[in-house]
C-alpha cells in the first residue's frame, strides 16, 4: 500500500479522461486511481508509458451501481492510503451515486 492517498479519476478511458490522466502523469502526479467503465487497454498503455503498474492504478466500475462503486473504492483503498480527491469525468448518471466515492 502507498503512503499517499489516491486521486480517483472516473471516466479515465474516455477522451477527456485520458487527456487529463496523461497531463497529471506528465506533471509528476503518481497517486492516480484511474477508473474505467469497462475497456482498460488505453489506460493501461498510458500507465506503462510512465512505468506504473496497471494492476495498482487501473480500476473498473459501473458508476450507476452502488455495490460496484463500493467494491472499486475498497480496491483503491487497499492500494493507497485512502482517497484524497475524486475527479468525476465520467458521463452523466441519472442516479448520481459517484458522490459516495
Amino acid at each position: 500500500m502507498s503512503a499517499e492517498r489516491a486521486i480517483i479519476l472516473t471516466g479515465a478511458n474516455g477522451g477527456l479522461g485520458t487527456a487529463l490522466a496523461s497531463y497529471l502523469l506528465e506533471k509528476g502526479i503518481r497517486n492516480l486511481a484511474l477508473v474505467c467503465h469497462d475497456e482498460t487497454d488505453l489506460v493501461e498503455e498510458i500507465l506503462r508509458k510512465y512505468d506504473l503498474d496497471p494492476a495498482r492504478h487501473c480500476f473498473t466500475a459501473e458508476l450507476t451501481d452502488e455495490e460496484s462503486i463500493a467494491a472499486m473504492r475498497s480496491k483503491v483503498e487497499s492500494n493507497f492510503a485512502g482517497v484524497y480527491a475524486v475527479v468525476n469525468v465520467a458521463g452523466g448518471s441519472t442516479n448520481a451515486l459517484s458522490w459516495k466515492l
